[in-house]
């Protein structure tokens, strides 16, 4: 309500019934101190996109430690209820439906997130047109191939979601800085000004750590899980076009697959006759 405060809110919240503080007071301490966070989002003592209280204030509130605090916020950062930004604070986060990333499908990471409803913006972008990676340069054929690299951060609500590695062969006379200006999704870009007809792709999904870059395109903490995924995509004709890696925040999306069971032969044999 207006004129409240965290402290005025959480008073409120101390006078819960009886039963739900016992539920509470069970299991590990970092469990107990990541449930009362959860208990104080829910009925409203932090509120969605507010910054929580500095971690000694919050860990003595709690009666925990700092150590414990740390243990139970890096729980509800994966979970996609808090957003943790080095040098700045933790804020509870604003929630959004986990998006389904079904990964049988060649969509690219901004149609995938606009066909779950939502709008994508775009928070980051840098090209270098004169990128050099030697495993990635194999991909095109190797030979210090010069490559342009198209590094972009997608958001949703204003939550990072995605950050995306687009690399092309350098093509001359074609300029790049239109992807930028005109916000065009590397799939457009292929097909629109470098004439490419984009088939199917081969992909690799991993779970991984976020490195540095990572972590502060996704405004989380460095070292946290993270889902990798690397492919290349084909020309109709069978030639490699596109090296991609995008690393989803797996709070947000969740990444599904149409598993289907062979066809299957007649075990019987056929009769003599």
């Amino acid at each position: 309500m207006p004129g409240e405060t965290q402290s005025s809110r959480t008073a409120k919240l101390e006078m819960p019934n009886n039963d739900r503080e016992a539920s509470l007071a069970s299991g590990p301490l970092s469990t107990r101190a990541r449930d009362l966070i959860v208990e104080r989002i829910k009925f409203g003592t932090y509120l969605e996109g507010e910054k929580l209280p500095g971690e000694t204030d919050l860990a003595k509130d709690l009666g925990v430690s700092r150590v414990t605090l740390r243990e139970a916020l890096k729980d509800l950062e994966f979970d996609g209820l808090i957003r943790r930004q080095h040098g700045i604070g933790t804020f509870v986060a604003e929630q959004i439906e986990k998006i389904e990333y079904k990964i049988e499908e060649n969509l690219g990471a901004v149609e995938m997130v606009e066909r779950a409803g939502h709008a994508v913006e775009t928070t980051k972008t840098v090209i270098d047109d004169d990128f050099h990676a030697s495993d990635i340069e194999a991909v095109f054929g190797g030979g210090n191939r010069r490559l342009v690299a198209i590094r972009r951060v997608r958001a949703v609500k204003s939550r990072p979601i995605v950050t995306v590695l687009d690399v092309l062969p350098w093509h001359p006379k074609v300029d790049y800085g239109q992807i930028a200006r005109d916000n065009m999704t590397v799939f457009d870009f292929a097909e629109k000004v470098l004439g490419l007809s984009v088939g199917d792709g081969m992909a690799v999904l991993v779970p991984n750590r976020a490195s540095k870059r990572v972590a502060e395109d996704l405004a989380i903490t460095e070292g946290s899980l993270v889902m990798e995924l690397e492919q290349i995509d084909y020309q109709r004709s069978g030639k490699p076009m596109l090296f991609s890696r995008e690393w989803w925040s797996p709070s947000l999306v969740k990444f599904t697959a149409a598993r289907r069971r062979p066809a299957v032969t007649n075990p019987r044999k056929k009769k003599r006759r």
